[in-house]
């Protein structure tokens, strides 16, 4: 009577986890905003059960190597997030490098970390360690056509749910695939410029504050990016309007209406 019981219990668990995989897919397939992106990342973490998924954007910068030049966050402001993004810790992670390099998703814990890391990583460890991060979920999206940024789902989990993760990697990996194509088509339509407006909605919103006499570390702040991301996208700016400095840059976006 106990293994019927047992075996219904799996029936049934198998049945809501295809359930749960079939709405998450269908909202990807649908996906038009970024309200859309957040209840998808929702449902994500309830399925996965895990503490957030975000979106990080890095630019695979060969001289320069790996930063992240926007996020798109549903974190509950996860303190260690704000640490990693702000000083630019990317460059320094061997899972993120790893995977982007094999393309492929990685489920770590800190044995995995010590394991990946090199000379080059040897301070990752400890800062992980002193955020009391035990490990998570690195997925690359599949790169865009003539993109030279990656999507990267970032998600942290503990105990009993990285186990899971790494059991069901190959079956995480085939749903994950559409949440990554709903984020990077929805990113990609509401960021490209108009055709009089050579620049992005990010590179507005950092011109904007910047006219607003805030400095690169305080619209950093506002925007919850790095102070480099911000300079990135000031320094786009001045090429695609062919200034060398903030204040022209300014007075020409307002001349052209931009603002």
């Amino acid at each position: 009577m106990d293994s019927l019981r047992t075996r219904k219990q799996v029936a049934a668990n198998l049945h809501d986890s295809f359930e749960q995989s079939l709405q998450i897919i269908a909202k990807s397939c649908y996906a038009k905003t970024f309200d859309d992106i957040e209840a998808i990342m929702g449902m994500l973490v309830d399925f996965l059960d895990i503490e957030f998924a975000d979106i990080l954007i890095v630019d695979k910068d060969l001289e320069r190597g790996p930063f992240v030049t926007d996020a798109l966050r549903f974190d509950d402001h996860n303190e260690w997030l704000d640490h990693y993004i702000n000083r630019n810790l990317v460059r320094y992670d061997p899972v993120v490098e790893h995977a982007l390099r094999l393309h492929d998703p990685l489920v770590w814990n800190d044995r995995l970390l010590d394991a990946l890391s090199s000379e080059r990583h040897q301070q990752f460890p400890l800062w992980v360690r002193r955020f009391g991060v035990s490990g998570g979920l690195v997925y690359p999206c599949p790169p865009r056509p003539g993109g030279d940024s990656v999507f990267v789902l970032y998600a942290l989990a503990h105990g009993d749910s990285l186990a899971e993760l790494a059991n069901n990697i190959c079956l995480i990996s085939s749903l994950l695939h559409y949440p990554c194509a709903a984020v990077q088509r929805v990113y990609t339509e509401i960021h490209a410029p108009a055709a009089d407006n050579p620049l992005t909605d990010r590179e507005l919103e950092v011109l904007d504050w910047a006219s607003q006499g805030k400095t690169s570390q305080e619209i950093a702040m506002i925007l919850s990016i790095s102070e480099r991301t911000v300079k990135f996208h000031l320094s786009n700016t001045y090429e695609k309007l062919g200034v060398v400095n903030r204040q022209q840059a300014i007075a020409k976006a307002i001349h052209n209406r931009l603002l």
